[in-house]
């Protein structure tokens, strides 16, 4: 006949099934560790006789605040189990995460005498927690940024529209008051200042990548250096130091212009407090450039610098970030050939070194035309739906020797396409009710494809390669445009 187990072997066979799960301590009331189970040994790497005496400072991570701990000691002083998730810190400097429950032992007074905690590692879990948390908030990030590129596309094209008026009226004036030509010089030099501006703004919202081609390195420091001075603090000042008289490697100048801004960024948001200087240089190697962006800042911790590139990493508080993380930097880089490297002392600040192939400045073999390169008198169809910008272009084509009809509609030019004739039609691509495509697909069903089509418009995005079912559409000129464009751009089609 079998006998039941005695107390104590049902003890010593919970005590297995617990060992087996679980990672269990007992300290005494002080918080000596007096037991600790082969799990505890495993997960925190110390062995039995480092962990035996000592209490949990030991494997304290310092991630929790003080208080975290005195709350803790309170419930189990009082004989009450405590509950919650640590951080700890194994021996080999790595950190892992415990679901953990403290149970008080109490004497026949009610009073604890030793502690039991038992520990679940729940490691795996909050990482993924981590993990999914962020890629919501880059989800998230991104947006709102893509939001953002819509919002500045809009007003974009009606920022380009203000500025075409003002930059055709500036020219149309300066022809009847020559004597004020310096005055008005300067203000059309400030309607581009606005172009540079917007194309700027829409660089940072394009949605498409474009294709790579040569593009001058210098040229893109420049305009990186006029970006940063206009957000720059007062108290951080920027250098250059550009060895090379010429700069050209073959890539994206969007995409590097956002590396660079954003590593530029990044330095002035190290100097923040104490202000300093901010170098960007360029040096010239036999293969390569190596683009240089210098801070004066506090340095970056070794710990920090070895996950530096890895993805959603940031030392930033939340809402603080540019939206392109250092990974993201990293892999542009990679896709341009290059490479980037950080270099940094605590106290003095940091060093992000970009490396870029080098490629030989390209010479174009079309032959340019001169801004006094005409073509012959033209019978022109103008639509705009914006009066003032009409009113302009008409004046400045006229102005040209060309005879101009105005239009604030597509459906009125296509009524009288029966009774007129024009050489060529201008048209604003974004219009109510019939927009430029819209106009150009009408034009051939009415069987006018013979009539060059030019579309003008305030979207960057617009380019003439997805025109391809439109054949009439000719050519595509960006907002604003001043008189030598559209005198080029006519002399190409007709000269």
């Amino acid at each position: 006949m079998a006998h039941l187990p005695t107390d104590r072997t049902m003890l010593e066979a919970y005590r297995f099934a617990l060992d087996q799960s679980s990672i269990v301590a007992i300290t005494d009331t002080a918080g000596k560790i007096t037991y600790v189970n082969d799990k505890f040994i495993e997960i925190s790497q110390y062995s039995r006789e480092e962990l035996l005496g000592q209490d949990h400072r030991l494997i304290n991570s310092q991630h929790h605040p003080k208080s975290f701990f005195q709350t803790m000691w309170q419930t189990i002083a009082k004989g009450q189990v405590w509950r919650g998730e640590v951080k700890n810190k194994a021996k080999n400097g790595s950190y892992y995460w415990v679901d953990t429950t403290i149970v008080p032992f109490l004497t026949d007074g009610g009073r604890p005498y030793q502690y039991v905690a038992i520990r679940t590692d729940i490691t795996e879990k909050i990482e993924a927690l981590a993990l999914a948390e962020k890629e919501h908030q880059a989800m998230l990030h991104m947006q709102k940024l893509e939001a953002l590129g819509t919002l500045a596309s809009g007003i974009a094209h009606d920022f380009n529209n203000i500025l075409q008026g003002l930059r055709l009226g500036l020219a149309v004036l300066m022809k009847r008051h020559p004597k004020e030509e310096d005055s008005f010089l300067e203000l059309l030099n400030l309607t581009r200042r606005g172009k540079d501006l917007i194309r700027q703004i829409l660089s940072f919202s394009r949605k498409t990548s474009e294709p790579f081609a040569p593009l001058d390195l210098l040229a893109l420091l420049d305009e990186a250096s006029s970006m940063m001075a206009a957000t720059l603090a007062k108290n951080i000042k920027i250098n250059r130091c550009l060895e090379p008289e010429t700069a050209f490697t073959f890539g994206s100048f969007i995409q590097l212009l956002q590396v660079v801004v954003n590593l530029c960024t990044n330095a002035a948001y190290a100097m923040q407090e104490q202000g300093g200087t901010l170098t960007l240089s360029l040096k010239e190697e036999q293969d390569a450039f190596l683009l240089s962006v210098e801070d004066e800042g506090q340095g970056i911790p070794e710990d920090v610098k070895k996950r530096i590139f890895e993805p959603f990493y940031t030392t930033k508080p939340q809402g603080e970030g540019t939206g392109m993380g250092l990974s993201v930097v990293h892999g542009i880089i990679t896709q341009h050939g290059g490479d980037i490297k950080v270099s940094s002392t605590l106290g003095k600040g940091s060093t992000f070194t970009l490396s870029l192939p080098k490629m030989a400045p390209t010479s174009t073999t079309t032959q340019e035309i001169g801004p006094d390169k005409q073509s012959p008198p033209l019978k022109i169809a103008l639509v705009d739906d914006d009066v003032i910008i009409t009113r302009f272009a008409s004046e400045t084509l006229r102005d040209l020797g060309h005879e101009v009809t105005p239009f604030h509609r597509a459906q009125d030019l296509l009524a009288d396409l029966s009774t007129q004739h024009w050489d060529v039609i201008i048209s604003d691509w974004r219009m109510p009710e019939l927009d430029g495509l819209q106009m150009a697909e009408a034009l051939i069903q009415q069987g006018s494809a013979q009539i060059p089509l030019i579309l003008v418009t305030g979207n960057k995005d617009h380019t003439l390669p997805e025109l391809t079912p439109y054949p009439n559409i000719k050519r595509v000129i960006q907002k604003p445009f001043g008189r030598d464009e559209i005198q080029m751009t006519l002399a190409e089609i007709f000269g």
